[in-house]
């Protein structure tokens, strides 16, 4: 089991200690669950009213803090940021399959497969494939032809990857995702809906993690590309030829369609949609819900169907929610103009 004591969260946190300096913590948990024997953390006025009431024995607060707490303190810069760093380092391990091929899995003769490499039961690894060191392939994976998988990666189980994609290292992809599945093309002719084929492929950097049941789908031409740090919820969709830049995040039921191109850092609330063939600048942060039509400038923020700028958008909610008040003021005025 991990353990950390408080002189090496300090460390982390790059912060000094307020208290008891010899404790050693077992576990990080917020404030609500914590427990005796836990750091816990609190970033604001009110957590820190909370954590008056604390049984963690120790806990990552904003630098300057002071006051009468039931713990010992460890101050930071940024509370949250340390403590997800100290929770990462009291994190269970996860237990890690054997290398080698599971007896039932299929692996074509001229894969290429690194070493320390797991490849789960009735996985399958199509011809041409290549897997770097240390990645695992879960129960139920299918890698396709001319695929590359990078090092340290984890697909969870039934992940597909379509032939001819590219993973970077450092990818973690859930149950049930599909990259490199065809872009939604068609044409009309008239008479019916014409398949266009779809004959490019996926790019992935590095770092990058993949949600349950989401799906990235090759290019018409050319390439999807994920770029590096990139972090998708569950069920979010990227179509066919979008470029994504670095560190962006995508919250659940997003749906991102083709050939949208995003700077970095962007941040999309849930069931966010986005229209074909629009730029998106970088920082940029988009309410849950919002649906965007046109092209976003660098460090917007947009909520709103069709999405615009917060002070725009909330401004127009605000009238909204007036209109009940202006009508009956009309009906007054009628109803004067009436007697008079």
């Amino acid at each position: 089991m991990p353990e950390l004591s408080i002189q090496e969260i300090a460390e982390i946190c790059k912060g000094e200690i307020t208290g008891d300096k010899n404790l050693t913590v077992y576990c990080a948990l917020g404030l609500d669950g914590s427990v005796e024997g836990s750091v816990t953390f609190a970033g604001d006025k009110k957590s820190l009213e909370t954590l008056k009431e604390t049984k963690a024995s120790a806990a990552i607060v904003p630098a300057g803090t002071v006051g009468d707490f039931p713990c010992a303190l460890i101050s930071a810069e940024n509370p949250r940021v340390s403590f997800v760093l100290v929770a990462q380092k009291l994190a269970p391990a996860i237990p890690r399959p054997a290398a080698g091929v599971h007896p039932t899995a299929y692996v074509a003769e001229d894969a290429e497969i690194a070493e320390g490499v797991s490849i789960g039961p009735k996985a399958v690894i199509e011809s041409g494939a290549k897997v770097g060191t240390n990645t695992i392939i879960n129960a139920g994976c299918y890698i396709g032809q001319g695929t590359t998988i990078g090092s340290d990666c984890m697909l969870y189980p039934n992940v597909t990857v379509y032939y001819g994609c590219t993973l970077g290292n450092k990818i973690v992809i859930h149950s049930g995702a599909v990259i490199g599945a065809d872009g939604f093309g068609f044409q009309w002719d008239g008479k019916e809906h014409l398949k266009i084929p779809q004959v490019g492929n996926v790019v992935i950097k590095d770092n990058v993690e993949i949600g349950a049941n989401a799906t990235i789908d090759r290019a018409r031409f050319g390439t999807t590309l994920i770029g590096e740090g990139c972090k998708f919820d569950n069920l979010t969709h990227v179509a066919h030829n979008c470029n994504i830049g670095e560190n962006c995040v995508f919250a659940g039921l997003v749906g991102i369609s083709g050939s949208v191109t995003t700077g970095h850092n962007v941040v999309v609330g849930g069931q966010v949609g986005f229209a074909d063939h629009i730029t998106i600048g970088s920082n940029c942060h988009f309410y849950a819900k919002s649906g965007v039509t046109g092209d976003v400038p660098d460090g917007s923020i947009y909520a709103g169907q069709p999405a615009k700028d917060i002070r725009t958008a909330l401004k127009e909610y605000h009238n909204m929610r007036s209109i009940g008040d202006i009508k009956k003021k009309i009906k007054e005025i009628e109803k004067k103009l009436e007697q008079e």
